[in-house]
């Protein structure tokens, strides 16, 4: 692009490219744009204005696809040099504000990872599944919880054991790791933050079906029952699931008449409660369950712990990391959108029904349900259905009664 003597005279030129189109009058043309996002900022237009204000009769029009079309324009070099340079302008603002966005984006997932403790499902998978550190983690926890020394080792980071059949229930470990020599035992290790009473009430039911789905697929076909391997759950977790504030449950199958009886059979389960406060556990292991639920530089108060808290660093800061964890978060935002949709539509519905249970009780003191039905429009069977929740649970608030007729309505349906 030249000027004549740095004069801006203008000559008429040919154009052609992705947006510039060429109008039905000879020497005009149309010029479109379209904002990144399609959501300008207002002073955009300002400079828009600003980059055709010495243009005669242009116009500006909006299209229905979000496009801007500069049209009538009779572009010359001075005018194509002056106009693109203003739109290459906005395209890289931008451009500038959309990687401010991500970088944003990405920086708060960064914060939240570093959030993450090892109690955490993720960070705790992707610490045991990172190259050239998940086994040595590995050995370090067992070292130190189990006091057990093993050489060499396979790690299976989230080991899904699937039905039977389509119907019958599958599982997913969060840790199975499988010692290769020796005894070859098999150790599953379950961080759990699921505290809620139905989830502690199932708890003991729920390690024996880890159990047996880890018994069923380590005996192959063929060898006899001597060869199933010794298998050890380990749980630990920041509450108390037995509530009898220690720091180590040990579960093992036991005869109730003879208890000193020697009954073997290579399950054991131990539930470690990162707040215990009796019973016999090393100096060293304590330190370790209160790192894991507090994963700070601070809590890493020994040598052992400062390599762990290292290994775990790695892993924080590693973009492949981040870059997943961003992807589950985004996945899990998601499903609680759904989920809040969800709740806000069950809420709509509740609140009228709770209106409706008002007008119904009130309605019911001098009219017969068919009255109401005629007067009101309501179905007469809906009526009477209302009508016997209430006489049912006299004592229960209208809100209590509103779950009830929610419930059974999910129930029929």
């Amino acid at each position: 692009m030249t000027f004549r003597d740095l004069g801006f005279a203008a000559r008429e030129v040919r154009l052609s490219g992705r947006r510039v189109i060429a109008q039905k009058q000879n020497g005009l043309y149309a010029v479109s744009y379209h904002p990144m996002g399609g959501v300008p900022e207002t002073e955009k237009f300002a400079e828009l204005y600003a980059a055709i204000e010495s243009m005669e009769d242009v116009e500006v029009r909006i299209g229905s696809d979000e496009q801007i079309y500069v049209t009538k324009a009779v572009i010359t070099r001075h005018v194509e040099e002056h106009f693109l340079f203003t739109m290459r302008s906005l395209v890289r603002k931008h451009l500038h504000f959309l990687s401010n966005v991500i970088q944003w984006k990405g920086d708060k997932m960064k914060r939240k990872l570093e959030q993450l403790n090892l109690l955490d499902d993720f960070l705790f998978g992707s610490v045991l599944s990172y190259p050239e550190i998940g086994e040595e983690f590995c050995r370090r926890i067992l070292k130190i919880l189990l006091n057990v020394d093993m050489d060499r080792l396979h790690v299976v980071p989230q080991k899904v054991y699937y039905g039977s059949d389509t119907d019958q229930h599958g599982t997913r470990l969060d840790v199975y790791i499988e010692e290769t020599g020796g005894a070859g035992t098999v150790y599953d290790v379950e961080p759990d933050k699921n505290d809620s009473v139905e989830l502690k009430r199932a708890l003991p039911r729920r390690v024996r079906f880890y159990h047996s789905k880890i018994d069923g697929g380590s005996l192959k076909a063929g060898n006899d029952y001597s060869k199933l391997k010794q298998v050890i759950v380990l749980m630990i977790m920041p509450y108390d699931p037995f509530d009898k504030n220690r720091i180590l449950y040990t579960i093992r199958r036991t005869c109730e008449e003879e208890p000193d009886m020697d009954y073997d059979d290579g399950a054991a389960t131990y539930f470690f409660y990162t707040k215990g406060k009796k019973g016999e556990l090393s100096e060293e292991a304590r330190k370790l369950l209160r790192y894991m639920e507090d994963s700070r530089g601070d809590n890493a108060d020994s040598a052992l712990l400062e390599d762990i808290h290292k290994m775990v660093e790695t892993v924080r800061h590693d973009k492949e990391v981040s870059l997943e964890y961003m992807k589950v978060y985004e996945r899990e935002r998601m499903i609680e959108s759904r989920g809040e949709a969800r709740g806000e539509a069950k809420g709509k519905i509740k609140g009228e029904i709770l209106g409706e249970m008002k007008f119904i009780r009130n309605m019911s003191k001098s009219m017969k349900p068919d009255k109401i039905s005629e007067s009101s429009g309501l179905d007469q069977k809906y009526i009477e259905k209302i009508l016997a929740y209430i006489w049912k649970y006299p004592e229960e608030t209208d809100e209590a009664v509103a779950d009830r007729i929610l419930a059974a309505g999910k129930k029929e349906e």
